[in-house]
């Protein structure tokens, strides 16, 4: 999984439903599919990173093992009374 955030990647709130991250992914993959653009690596990595953060974000198992991941990495960084 990295250290990515999804929610970035798809242009969504983390409080997002999966109506509005599908609808976001769906923009991302038709505007960036390597079948529509062959040979542009560039749109071809952008597809990859949506669909990844797609299926991160459509199961809430993986959501909620993303979330704890962001939250423990984020622990030391901010002063606790944030």
């Amino acid at each position: 999984m990295g250290n990515k955030n999804y929610y970035d990647i798809l242009g969504v709130a983390p409080d997002a439903d999966l109506g509005t991250i599908k609808s976001a992914w769906r923009k991302i993959a038709l505007d960036n599919h390597p079948d529509r653009y062959p040979g542009d690596s560039a749109k071809e990595e952008r597809f990859k990173q949506a669909s990844e953060a797609y299926e991160v974000l459509k199961d809430p198992k993986k959501e909620q093992s993303m979330m704890l991941f962001l939250k423990e990495l984020f622990k030391n960084v901010l002063p606790s009374s944030i």
